[in-house]
C-alpha cells in the first residue's frame, strides 16, 4: 500500500479533514507524552512480561483482514483453512497461536464470571469462608446448569454412602 495507494489515500484523508474542519496533526513533530499515556504504559509493563507481550503483538497480527489471505474475514476463517489444507502441521507454532487467540475470550470471560460470583459468594458477611468450602460452593454456582439435572434423591443417597450416618436420609 506505501508504495502505490499511500499518496491517494492520504489526499483523500486531507481533503475529508478540511472539509469538516478537522484539525490534522504534524506527524512529523515531537509530541510529549502525556503522564497519563505514561501511567499507562508502566501500568501494561507491570502487569505483562515480555513474553505475554509478544503473545498479544502476534495475536493482533494474526487478522487476515486486509492482508494476503484470499477470503477470509475472521481468525476462525484462517484457522479452518490452515486446518484443511494441512498447514497446521507445517506452521504447528502459528497455529498454535490462533488456538490461543479463539479462546482468549472465552477463557477470560469464564475467569470474570468466575470473579463475580466469587464477589457475590464471599462478602462483608461470609469473608472467613475456608478454601475448601468457598471451592465447592463455586463449583456448584458456576455450574449450576449441570447440578440442576441431578435429582435431590441423588445427592442424598450420594452423601448417604460417603460414610455412615445416624440417621437415614
Amino acid at each position: 500500500m506505501r508504495e502505490s495507494e499511500l499518496e491517494s489515500l492520504m489526499d483523500d484523508v486531507y481533503s475529508f479533514c478540511g472539509k469538516h474542519e478537522i484539525l490534522i496533526p504534524k506527524m512529523d513533530d515531537d509530541y510529549p507524552r502525556s503522564k497519563f499515556i505514561d501511567l499507562q504504559l508502566q501500568e501494561l509493563n507491570n502487569r505483562f512480561d515480555v513474553v505475554t507481550s509478544d503473545l498479544l503483538l502476534g495475536m493482533a497480527s494474526l487478522n487476515p483482514r486486509d492482508s494476503k489471505f484470499l477470503n477470509l474475514k475472521w481468525i476462525k476463517d484462517l484457522a479452518i483453512v490452515m486446518a484443511k489444507t494441512k498447514l497446521d502441521q507445517t506452521w504447528s507454532l502459528v497455529y498454535l497461536l490462533v488456538k490461543l487467540t479463539l479462546i482468549l475470550h472465552v477463557a477470560t470471560a469464564s475467569v470474570e464470571r468466575a470473579f463475580s460470583i466469587m464477589k457475590l459468594i464471599k462478602n462483608d458477611l461470609r469473608n472467613r469462608i475456608g478454601k475448601e468450602f468457598l471451592n465447592g460452593w463455586l463449583v456448584c454456582k458456576i455450574e449450576h446448569k449441570v447440578y440442576a439435572t441431578i435429582s435431590n434423591d441423588a445427592i442424598m443417597d450420594r452423601f448417604q454412602r460417603m460414610k455412615p450416618r445416624r440417621i437415614q436420609l
